[in-house]
């Protein structure tokens, strides 16, 4: 809470052009950044339907889920850690995370995973 509050607090003073992390959707920009998704959340055990095309007529943000981090009770050290998040600081292998909101239209169903998601 005190990391996504750190970042609600940063997005909305220096970068309100930037879609809310708390209302959008994550998506991914290629369907080989959107299968890496669907398989590390396989991996916890979540249940994952499909991959879907979409056209978003809205906010875009292409953030690192690198630069995300565990919230403290000290609120400079969590205000810094969401500039990295929101200034994109570059790590070495960045792990992708496309924040959207506004219009969200899907186009294709690209990969159907629901045979595979028990009821």
């Amino acid at each position: 809470m005190l990391r996504e509050l750190a970042l609600e607090q940063v997005r909305q003073a220096e970068h309100p052009q930037y879609p809310s992390r708390m209302a959008c959707l994550y998506t991914s920009r290629t369907l080989d950044e959107a299968e890496k998704w669907a398989e590390f959340f396989r991996g916890l055990g979540r249940k994952v339907y499909s991959i879907m095309k979409l056209r978003v007529d809205g906010s875009v943000f292409d953030g690192d889920a690198r630069n995300c981090f565990d919230g403290t009770e000290n609120e400079a050290e969590n205000i810094a850690n969401a500039r990295r998040y929101w200034n994109m600081e570059q790590n070495k292998c960045p792990v992708i995370e496309t924040l959207v909101t506004g219009n969200i239209f899907v186009e294709e169903v690209v990969v159907d995973y629901a045979a595979e998601v028990a009821p």
